[in-house]
C-alpha cells in the first residue's frame, strides 16, 4: 500500500512474480489475496510444507492442520480469479511440488497455463521465460474485481484439548480496490454471509 501512495501505479495491472523461495511467496500471496493481482507467476516454489520438508506425516491431527494452514495448495481454487502462469524446470527438484498444485487446479477446474523449462533444473530456461513474460504482459483485472476467499475457519477450544478445526468454504464478494481501506467482516453468526465494509 505504501508504494501505491508514493508512485502512480495502475492497480488493475499489478503482476506478482518470484522464483524458488520467492516462488513460494508468490503462491502464498496470490492465492490468499486473489483480488489484488492481474496475474501471478510463481516459479519453482513449494506448496505443501510436510511433503517439501520430507516430514513424516505422523503428527496429531491438530498439528498437521497447523503445518498446512498457510500452504498454497489449500487455496488453489482462488487462482480462478486472476491469470495464473506457474513455471518450473523439467528436472527441478521442485517439480513434484509443481505437480501437486497443478493436479489441484485440475481437480478444482481452475484455469492456468503452466510453463516448464525443458531439460532445466532450478532456474529459468531463457526461451520459456520469454514466452511466460509475453503471456502476462498487459494483463488487467478490469473494472469489477471479484475476491474469492477460501477461508479456514479457526476454532480454538482449550477446555476440550482441541486446538484447531478447519472448515474450508468459498465465498465471492466484489472488492473495489485491493489497496483500499475497506475490510471484510466475517463472523461466525453471519457466516456464510460476507459483508464488505
Amino acid at each position: 500500500a505504501d508504494v501505491c501512495r508514493r508512485y502512480p501505479i495502475d492497480l488493475d495491472k499489478v503482476v506478482l512474480r518470484g522464483f524458488s523461495m520467492g516462488g513460494h511467496g508468490v503462491w502464498h500471496m496470490s492465492l490468499q489475496h486473489p483480488g489484488m493481482w492481474a496475474a501471478a507467476s510463481p516459479g519453482a516454489g513449494f506448496v505443501d510444507t510436510i511433503q517439501y520438508q520430507n516430514m513424516k506425516d505422523d503428527f496429531p491431527e491438530w498439528q498437521r492442520k497447523l503445518l498446512n494452514l498457510y500452504d498454497p495448495i489449500a487455496y488453489s481454487s482462488n487462482a480462478s480469479n486472476f491469470v495464473m502462469r506457474p513455471y518450473v524446470g523439467e528436472t527441478d527438484t521442485f517439480y513434484s511440488q509443481h505437480k501437486l498444485i497443478t493436479e489441484a487446479f485440475l481437480k478444482d477446474g481452475t484455469p492456468y497455463k503452466q510453463f516448464v523449462g525443458p531439460n532445466t533444473g532450478h532456474k529459468y530456461e531463457p526461451e520459456t521465460l520469454k514466452q511466460l513474460l509475453t503471456s502476462i504482459a498487459g494483463r488487467s483485472v478490469g473494472l469489477l474485481r471479484r475476491s474469492c476467499l477460501k477461508t479456514l475457519w479457526k476454532i480454538t477450544n482449550q477446555m476440550g484439548g482441541e486446538f484447531l478445526k478447519s472448515m474450508a468454504t468459498t465465498s465471492c464478494v466484489p472488492c473495489p480496490s485491493p489497496f483500499s481501506d475497506a475490510s471484510l467482516s466475517i463472523s461466525k453468526a453471519s457466516w456464510p454471509r460476507v459483508m464488505l465494509m
